[in-house]
């Protein structure tokens, strides 16, 4: 039985492009779906309309850029990532990105 979530380990490379893949399809799919009921009715759910195309980023992330452990231990001596200052260059473009994206697709759907 698993006690503490942070026992959950995702650390291979194939696994983390399994959770992109499915980060991806449940983004793309849930924003397309309140876009949909957006236009259609009139009313926007502001938290969903800027989570779902934030996950699709940040499956497309993990897609194409997983978190290497054995570059991680390599370079930090652990196997994950544990403080800020150990994220890669390239996942805090990822994550600015989905901010982006996310806020941009709320007021894109707000001035439908």
């Amino acid at each position: 039985m698993i006690n503490n979530m942070a026992e959950i380990k995702v650390r291979s490379l194939t696994m983390q492009r399994i959770l992109g893949l499915i980060l991806f399809i449940l983004g793309l799919s849930l924003t397309l779906w309140f876009w949909v009921r957006g236009v259609s009715q009139g009313y926007i759910y502001i938290n969903a309309s800027m989570l779902f195309p934030a996950f699709m980023i940040m499956g497309i992330g993990f897609l194409a850029f997983p978190i290497d452990p054995k570059a991680m231990k390599e370079k930090w001596g652990v196997e994950k990532i544990e403080s800020v200052g150990q994220i890669p260059g390239i996942w805090w473009v990822i994550i600015a990105l989905s901010i982006i994206v996310g806020i941009g697709n709320y007021f894109v759907l707000s001035s439908q």
